[in-house]
């Protein structure tokens, strides 16, 4: 596979970018480590950062479906509310579970 990058957006944490290139979490996380030795699971990612991807996605349906719908996973909240979080205050559309 030829070396690609992706840019990271705000709020995205290394897991959010695995499973939009990679199709999977966990195992895309450790992908990309292999692809970008000088970042680990808790790197803090930031906005326009470009990662290296040189695999070839694991859920390759996961990987096509970000790819075709534009969207991106975006796991990490702007700021967490003092008293928690209600369900009633998450917006789950177009969230895939």
């Amino acid at each position: 596979m030829a070396i690609k990058t992706v840019t990271v957006l705000d709020r995205q944490s290394i897991f959010d970018v695995a499973v939009q290139v990679y199709g999977e979490g966990v195992r895309g996380a450790f992908k990309l480590m292999q692809d970008n030795p000088e970042i680990n699971l808790t790197t803090h990612l930031f906005a326009g950062q470009l990662l290296k991807v040189m695999q070839a996605p694991s859920n390759k349906v996961v990987a096509q479906y970000f790819t075709d719908t534009g969207l991106h996973p975006v796991g990490m909240l702007e700021s967490m509310p003092s008293d928690g979080i209600g369900s009633d205050e998450i917006d789950f559309t177009n969230t895939i579970l």
